[in-house]
């Protein structure tokens, strides 16, 4: 049950993320130019460079919390940011409303970097679970980060 539930949370963020993403990707992102996280993978008014915290799915189902980073690139040369922090999961069990959740440590690596909304957003979060997760949870997913213009 509760890996059905976290796919289709998971499934959900991805769906909703893609959905959201411009049809026509313009070029990438220039090199010196500061390269942005939209919130939720749709928001760029609450865009950051290098934040501490970021949520993933819009439905708060999972959370990026304690991000330290050890590279944000600048420049489409690298075009990528690596980091580490801690994944907050809605378990969904019984349900997504009244579930537990588990904090789990996580790698973060954000990558393919476009020209979107007037500013440079990474536009892909691949996140590999570093601790043990819950039975049913995935290692690594990939979710769609562009933003929504």
């Amino acid at each position: 049950m509760r890996r059905k539930l976290f796919t289709a949370s998971i499934a959900t963020a991805t769906i909703v993320a893609a959905g959201l993403v411009p049809s026509a990707m313009s070029a990438s992102a220039a090199d010196g130019q500061a390269i942005y996280l939209a919130a939720n993978g749709k928001t760029p008014a609450s865009a950051a460079v290098a934040p501490t915290t970021a949520p993933v799915s819009v439905d708060s189902s999972l959370k990026l919390s304690d991000l330290t980073w050890t590279n944000w690139s600048d420049s489409t040369s690298n075009g990528t940011a690596s980091g580490t922090g801690t994944a907050t999961v809605n378990l969904c069990d019984p349900n997504c409303a009244t579930g537990a959740t588990v904090s789990i440590p996580v790698t973060v690596t954000l990558s393919a970097p476009q020209h979107l909304c007037g500013n440079e957003f990474y536009t892909d979060m691949r996140l590999a679970f570093t601790g043990e997760p819950p039975a049913g949870l995935p290692s690594t997913t990939t979710v769609p980060v562009a933003p929504f213009c």
